[in-house]
């Protein structure tokens, strides 16, 4: 997992250990190092078609803002977001 700014890149949790709590944390330590860094939302890129990662940051509050082409690819991408709190 990388976080640059408020963007969290390459979340990958291996298929051997999905539904172990690893990606939750990893989520939630993201989470925190944007918060330090001072800003107030996260942001992350997905692969529209996943709808299991869709659903995953959607039950710890992300939401999809929008859909838009993969530069290089011919798929489609989902801009998730999310308020953070400092408090």
């Amino acid at each position: 997992m990388l976080t640059q700014n408020e963007w969290i890149d390459d979340l990958w949790v291996h298929r051997r250990y999905r539904g172990t709590g690893i990606g939750r944390r990893l989520l939630e330590r993201a989470e925190l190092e944007i918060v330090a860094w001072g800003y107030l939302t996260a942001r992350l890129r997905v692969v529209a078609p996943n709808g299991d990662a869709i659903r995953f940051y959607e039950r710890y509050g992300w939401s999809v803002q929008r859909h838009f082409p993969h530069k290089t690819f011919p798929i489609e991408m989902a801009e998730m977001r999310k308020s953070v709190s400092t408090g």
